[in-house]
């Protein structure tokens, strides 16, 4: 582009423009970032909470009897389980799920813009 074309108002008004397209998109971004992370990692919290909680009422209306059956039912591994196997589980709420959802919706939304655009 030669010098007198960049100092043509047009181009100086489209430019800003676009700069601030550019910005607001970007700030958009985030905030549809940051609220992603948030909402997965409250459903990941709840879920825990939530599997924590229906393990512990089980495992207090067991028997008695039910303790003494089997070597793996002392107290000190049950309460192994409620930390380390149930927080496992929030692997299935976390970035990488959200990773693979943000791809997925990406490719069905692309498919969809570009059905649109070679209907016409």
């Amino acid at each position: 582009m030669r010098q007198e074309d960049a100092a043509k108002p047009d181009f100086v008004k489209a430019r800003d423009d676009w700069c601030l397209v550019f910005a607001l998109w970007c700030l958009l971004m985030g905030l549809v970032l940051f609220l992603q992370k948030w909402c997965f990692l409250k459903a990941s919290e709840h879920m825990t909470f939530k599997v924590r909680c229906l393990l512990f009422e089980a495992l207090v209306y067991k028997q008695p009897a039910w303790f003494d059956l089997r070597k793996g039912r002392s107290a000190a591994q049950l309460t192994s389980v409620l930390q380390d196997d149930v927080g496992k589980l929030s692997g299935l709420t976390t970035e990488h799920t959200a990773t693979k959802l943000e791809a997925f919706l990406g490719v069905v939304l692309g498919i969809a813009i570009a059905m649109a655009k070679n209907w016409e």
